[in-house]
């Protein structure tokens, strides 16, 4: 997704120099509003730690995710400024369920999906969609990260790596809310 679209559900921006926003910022009242005024201001977008992924199928005889994990691969310390929110849900598409898998890189840089831990995997028809709904609990350190998803195709093992449009997915990383100038919520 182009980075000037706005995420679907919960999102974040951290804008480095916060007197690039507007004086009055009471005058924000929704999301879409404050997605935009983050974006002119200079934010660092991060997507949130929720992602919805629409996987389909392309082979043939189908495909399995044996394993998912999140894969830190790059920190660096947390960036100030003024902190953007939106801290809506993300809803799936109707009639599509999503499989919710929960991955946590707030102590370690590599982090599986519980999901699997009981011999569960995911199994994608030719031209199946499966929609999978993460939630990755990231440190407060600023982080890029991917998804490494372990699939079966036609009897081989191959990983395929799930980011943001072949970049990583990143999070410019969590300071107190006394080390923010501006903090907004919506």
């Amino acid at each position: 997704m182009p980075n000037s679209e706005m995420p679907d559900g919960a999102w974040r921006i951290v804008v480095p120099d916060p007197t690039r926003l507007p004086t009055d910022t009471s005058t924000i009242k929704d999301c879409d509003t404050l997605w935009k005024v983050g974006l002119t201001a200079g934010g660092i977008e991060s997507r949130s730690s929720t992602h919805l992924i629409l996987l389909q199928g392309k082979a043939n005889n189908g495909v399995v995710i044996t394993q998912m994990e999140a894969r830190i691969t790059k920190r660096q310390p947390a960036i100030p400024g003024a902190l953007l929110e939106c801290v809506r849900h993300v809803i799936p598409p109707a009639g599509i369920l999503a499989i919710h898998l929960d991955f946590n890189l707030n102590s370690t840089d590599t982090a599986a999906a519980k999901y699997f831990d009981k011999g569960h995997v995911i199994s994608i028809a030719k031209d199946e969609p499966v929609l999978l709904a993460t939630e990755v609990t990231l440190p407060d350190s600023a982080a890029y990260w991917h998804i490494e998803a372990k699939i079966l195709v036609a009897g081989k093992t191959r990983t395929l790596v799930i980011d943001n449009a072949g970049k990583d997915f990143s999070s410019p990383g969590t300071r107190t809310e006394d080390d923010y100038g501006i903090h907004i919520t919506r």
